[in-house]
């Protein structure tokens, strides 16, 4: 009998920043907003790069998550601190549009995570549209680990939120 060992849980989520879109993709290319929104998600010592241009880049992060963040059920299979690797690709489509692609590996976890994004402006208006998928590869109990997982994309999003607003008051 052969057992798939690989589930997903997929989410999906859409915000919006109450700014042009041209002042997000700058907000966005910036390495200070996204150390600010890894702290609102407890990643205190991120280290960032950026690297591209204005039609086009990418964001790379490294991190640890400490074990006391992660889901209870996670905590009884990882016992020390976590180091994550977040990659952000980020391709302008338009005057107003773009698209984007991130992916966090876990080292050393059998735990991934992916999405898709779009970008949009409209006014003094820009919409994000995020979906994508978290995966555990862990027998009998990687389903509860997702589940736990995806709970934290909503707080995920409004620590994006309240950093964004944040950088956004700060470069009026």
């Amino acid at each position: 009998m052969k057992t798939n060992m690989r589930s997903e849980m997929k989410f999906q989520e859409d915000y919006a920043y109450p700014a042009a879109f041209d002042r997000i993709w700058q907000m966005y290319q910036d390495p200070d907003y996204t150390v600010k929104r890894l702290a609102a998600a407890h990643l205190d010592d991120a280290q960032v790069q950026v690297k591209g241009d204005d039609s086009k880049f990418r964001v790379e992060v490294s991190a640890l998550i400490p074990a006391s963040d992660l889901p209870s059920v996670a905590q009884r299979f990882v016992k020390s601190d976590v180091q994550v690797t977040l990659v952000e690709e980020w391709t302008r489509s338009g005057t107003d549009a773009a698209t984007g692609t991130s992916q966090i590996v876990a080292k050393g976890a059998p735990v991934s995570f992916t999405s898709q994004s779009t970008l949009t402006g409209a006014g003094n208006e820009t919409q994000r549209s995020m979906s994508g998928d978290v995966k555990v590869s862990i027998p009998l109990v990687g389903g509860r680990i997702e589940k736990e997982a995806v709970k934290y994309v909503p707080r995920l999003v409004q620590g994006e939120l309240d950093a964004s607003s944040v950088w956004l008051e700060q470069h009026a």
